[in-house]
């Protein structure tokens, strides 16, 4: 089983290059990333070509995408039909992951056939503080939406 991975991005190239560092630490690296950018500069195609080295040498191919509609989920589907391999993961170019991030994805969808779709679950290193979460955790307790550490229902709906 060989991966895919579709990073849509829009003038974040810094924490692009976080996210790409993350990837080219993987035990089980991807075949394919496809940074699909909808930026208004050329600092995001300069970080794919200064890369691609990188990961020409852990045999995965980096693939530069640009696109001037803005939108997350067309750059998203425009990655899609492009991906080649058997799982295609939908990574936000902000995400660090963990090295053996893929490793462990990997070994769930070969013990378990039937399973269709994984997430990961995001962890934040600081707690979140300022007006903006305040007014979050406010609104969380007035539409009585609890304090859980992250779920799903069967229907789909998540807690937060």
């Amino acid at each position: 089983m060989k991966i895919s991975v579709i990073i849509a991005t829009m003038n974040r190239p810094a924490d692009l290059r976080k996210a790409l560092d993350s990837l080219l630490a993987q035990t089980s690296a991807p075949s394919e990333i496809l940074i699909i950018d909808q930026s208004t500069d050329n600092l995001t195609r300069e970080l794919s070509s200064a890369m691609e080295k990188d990961f020409q040498a852990k045999s995965v191919e980096l693939k530069y995408v640009w696109r001037e509609e803005k939108s997350l989920v067309k750059a998203r589907n425009n990655g899609l039909s492009l991906a080649k391999e058997d799982v295609v993961s939908f990574l936000d170019d902000d995400v660090v992951l963990f090295p053996d991030y893929y490793e462990r994805i990997l070994r769930y969808f070969e013990a378990n056939p039937g399973v269709g779709a994984l997430s990961g679950n995001v962890l934040i290193p600081r707690q979140p503080a300022g007006l903006k979460w305040q007014v979050r955790k406010a609104l969380s307790k007035f539409f009585l939406l609890s304090d859980f550490k992250g779920g799903m229902t069967d229907s789909g709906f998540g807690y937060p």
